[in-house]
């Protein structure tokens, strides 16, 4: 129902009309390249460091809270060993060194409640001597098939030291 004034020339549009159009306008899709607050918003979140920072502090703290009520829960270690070999490790006076080559036998004599003397075979002399304490290192292997011999006893080794030039093998 538009009405059209003869006297001015103009145009009138009821105002019903007028509210319907400000109200699809509004409601229609923006504008190409229009950018709402809520995505200008994820941008920050995206690409300020101040903002990543704060969320890493937040969950680093979370983090805290759980490692501190960890002290309430029980305590479970585990620790897988192999028996078989058993290594020995034997410390010696830099006074022997040269005299003492890997493949070579030795005896192993065991502590008690164990108790009793095994043949181990030397499988690492290591090359540098501890200048504070003037000893080097020996690693035997000690063959444990039934696992009769349990890891962590104190022992005893005695080698048969024999001069063998350098460089010579079995």
């Amino acid at each position: 129902m538009t009405q059209v004034d003869q006297s001015k020339s103009r145009f009138v549009v009821p105002a019903r009309c007028l509210l319907f159009s400000v109200v699809l306008l509004a409601a229609g899709s923006p504008p190409a390249g229009a950018v709402d607050i809520m995505d200008v918003y994820r941008m920050a979140l995206d690409s300020d460091p101040a903002i990543q920072g704060a969320g890493f502090d937040h969950q680093a703290s979370r983090e805290i809270l759980d490692q501190a009520r960890s002290g309430y829960l029980p305590a479970v270690f585990l620790r897988i060993a192999s028996i078989d070999p058993l290594y020995v490790e034997a410390v010696l006076a830099k006074s022997v060194f040269g005299t003492i080559y890997p493949r070579a036998e030795a005896e192993v004599i065991l502590e008690e409640p164990i108790g009793g003397t095994y043949a181990a075979r030397i499988s690492v002399v290591d090359p540098v001597i501890d200048a504070a304490s003037g000893t080097f290192s020996v690693r035997l292997e000690l063959p444990n098939p039934d696992g009769t011999i349990p890891a962590g006893l104190k022992c005893t080794v005695r080698f048969e030291a024999e001069k063998v030039p350098a460089g010579t093998t079995d």
